[in-house]
């Protein structure tokens, strides 16, 4: 405020007077950045007492939003990409690799397993057309998995059933059958098999997990339809870490959940339309991420720690990634389903 208005209106006021003593200084008031100041006024027959300031309420301030966590920037080279075993591919989904250091690839739009080595050196396939032993109905996408012995494991979902093979491709036996009962299958899609040699077997029209023992004799089930914890809307990639821990995706639910050995719920992370899944032996989960052409890297308590790949069919790209696994030495391979190949990365971990 300035103060000369107020000086002249006491000298005017007090003419004849006595004189006038020095006026104290007014306090100032306290003001907030967006407020207008006070106006003081005096009456004429006193001076008003000093101004006390009068606290305004401090503003509490709005908390930043916290960032959205997004995938640390670690890169994939592509070091070796298989499109022939004895043939061109078509439509590769499911795929594994062996103790002793093969890989196996359901090679589904040609009904056959082909057998490899790690760096796509073609060594023997099997199967044709058909539901006799030893012939498969694939519908375009299926699973396998191999045991401590090196037996061979087929989802044949056409057919409603699991084929059990050795490691040269000879039958050894089936179990399941068409249906929702126990025992039972509609669409299976994966299958994981522990150190015990017990099968665990993902269905995603008929949304349980199933468990076998080695001989294919049902032991359990767990899920249900739904979104809940330990439900499934469209169950599909299944993998084991060394602890004994399942990781199921939920293609329909976006998410992926994990669970004891005996599927017991444990946790649960969001994934874009997730299908094929894996654990190295760190205990890192990769997630193939069907739709947007991706392959995600998570901890086992779903923290994001890479990702790679888009939509197309250049190196790194890809039209549908489906199957994944990771052998010893850190290598990924994924089946690009309909790119008909198969890529293989190495992850610059730091």
């Amino acid at each position: 405020m300035k103060p000369l208005p107020l000086i002249l209106t006491l000298f005017l006021f007090c003419a004849g007077c006595v004189p006038a003593t020095a006026l104290p200084t007014p306090s100032p008031t306290a003001s907030s950045p967006t407020a207008s100041p006070p106006t003081l006024t005096l009456t004429p027959t006193e001076l008003p007492p000093t101004a006390t300031a009068t606290p305004l309420p401090t503003e509490t301030p709005t908390p930043e939003p916290t960032p959205t966590p997004t995938a640390i920037p670690i890169e994939a080279v592509q070091v070796l990409e298989i499109t022939e075993a004895d043939g061109a591919l078509s439509l590769p989904d499911g795929i594994a690799i062996s103790p002793d250091g093969f890989l196996y690839v359901l090679d589904a739009g040609n009904d056959r397993i082909v057998k490899m080595t790690l760096d796509g050196q073609f060594v023997l396939a099997w199967g044709q057309t058909g539901t006799g032993p030893g012939e498969f109905d694939f519908l375009g996408f299926a699973a396998l998995n191999v045991d401590q012995a090196g037996n061979v494991y087929v989802v044949d979902n056409g057919n409603d059933r699991v084929q059990k093979f050795d490691a040269n491709g000879g039958f050894l036996l089936t179990f399941g059958g068409p249906g929702k009962g126990e025992g039972q299958f509609t669409r299976a899609i994966d299958i994981v098999v522990d150190a015990e040699g017990n099968i665990f077997v993902t269905d995603d029209n008929n949304p349980y997990v199933q468990k076998f023992d080695p001989e294919g004799n049902f032991l359990f089930r767990w899920g249900g339809e739904g979104d809940g914890p330990g439900q499934f809307e469209h169950a599909t990639g299944i993998a084991l870490d060394a602890e004994g821990n399942l990781y199921i995706a939920d293609y329909e639910g976006n998410r992926v959940q994990k669970f004891t050995h005996d599927g017991e719920y444990l946790t649960e992370w969001r994934a874009n339309r997730p299908d094929g899944v894996a654990v190295d032996a760190l205990g890192r989960v990769y997630v193939t991420e069907y739709d947007t052409g991706r392959v995600k890297v998570f901890t086992n308590e779903g923290e994001v720690l890479a990702a790679w790949g888009k939509k197309g069919n250049d190196v790194g790209a890809f039209k549908y990634p489906a199957g994944v696994v990771v052998d010893a030495n850190g290598l990924v391979y994924v089946t690009d389903d309909q790119n008909n190949r198969v890529q293989v990365f190495e992850v610059l971990w730091p």
